[in-house]
């Protein structure tokens, strides 16, 4: 089955409502799922909020950092697929912040390359919090 997932920004949670229902309505006449998805509510340079959506339940989260953490760790207990559009991207997540390698990851040479880079600047910074101690 393949998954289309989007982030949404919307100026009202009635232009939400109405744009998500419209999405259900599409992807069930294409025969595809609804995955959980990021919406923002308000203008881009100041946001008043931040929800996962999930079929019809909406949970409010405090700030996009932690609506990315939820939204990853939703992904993973769901075993939901990442966005193909941002699939790079959560793996570098996945593997890079959580340290969660699967049968499943797909191998893409620029995380690779950026998870080696990561990881010598995770090493550089322990080392100089080392240093300062």
């Amino acid at each position: 089955m393949r998954v289309i997932v989007s982030v949404f920004l919307l100026q009202t949670i009635e232009l939400m409502n109405e744009r998500l229902e419209n999405q259900r309505e599409h992807l069930k006449a294409l025969g595809l799922q609804q995955q959980p998805q990021l919406v923002v509510i308000g203008p881009i340079e100041n946001p008043r909020q931040y929800l996962i959506v999930i079929d019809n339940f909406h949970y409010d989260v405090p700030s996009p950092l932690k609506a990315v953490e939820v939204l990853f760790k939703i992904y993973q207990a769901l075993h939901a697929r990442y966005p193909p559009e941002a699939d790079h991207l959560w793996l570098f997540i996945q593997k890079g912040i959580y340290d969660i390698s699967t049968k499943y990851d797909k191998a893409y040479t620029s995380v690779t390359s950026r998870l080696a880079e990561f990881k010598r600047f995770k090493e550089a910074r322990s080392r100089d919090g080392e240093n300062a101690q």
